[in-house]
């Protein structure tokens, strides 16, 4: 076996941002199909596994996108916690069998502005990825002027 005093020679930084993409576009899909079955947990955990694939990224272009990602994950988390703290006492006053219509009513009210909330966060994190994912060029590329091409 050959001795590689640099470990840059046994692997292609080609073959790895392939592979990145490619890990990259499993996550997205997993965040899409989590939004749509209702998984707040899945959509946070896809998004901050993303973030793990474009960090390294992120900080040789701009550092401050850590503080970014730091503010976008807590919002996300304490909205996440408010969202199930709000669905425990709507599950707790429903089974609890004293019904009272405008009890009901301001339960529901919380309920559906907590899920809002939550929403609103994970868009804010899923745009600042997608934002991110283009700019450190693993994501969209746009062409400038496509008589170029020719």
């Amino acid at each position: 076996m050959a001795y590689y005093p640099d470990n840059s020679s046994l692997t292609s930084k080609y073959n790895e941002a392939a592979l990145q993409v490619l890990r990259l576009s499993s996550l997205w899909q997993r965040n899409h199909n989590n939004f749509f079955s209702g998984n707040y947990n899945g959509m946070v955990a896809a998004l901050n596994r993303i973030w793990i694939e474009l960090s390294a990224d992120a900080k040789r272009k701009n550092p401050k996108y850590f503080k970014q990602m730091f503010d976008l994950h807590n919002k996300t988390q304490a909205a996440l916690e408010k969202y199930k703290s709000e669905i425990r006492k709507q599950n707790e006053y429903l089974s609890s069998g004293n019904y009272n219509k405008k009890a009901a009513e301001d339960i529901s009210e919380k309920v559906r502005q907590a899920h809002n909330n939550i929403f609103v966060a994970i868009q804010g994190m899923e745009i600042f990825l997608k934002d991110l994912q283009t700019e450190v060029g693993k994501g969209s590329a746009y062409k400038e002027d496509s008589s170029k091409m020719f």
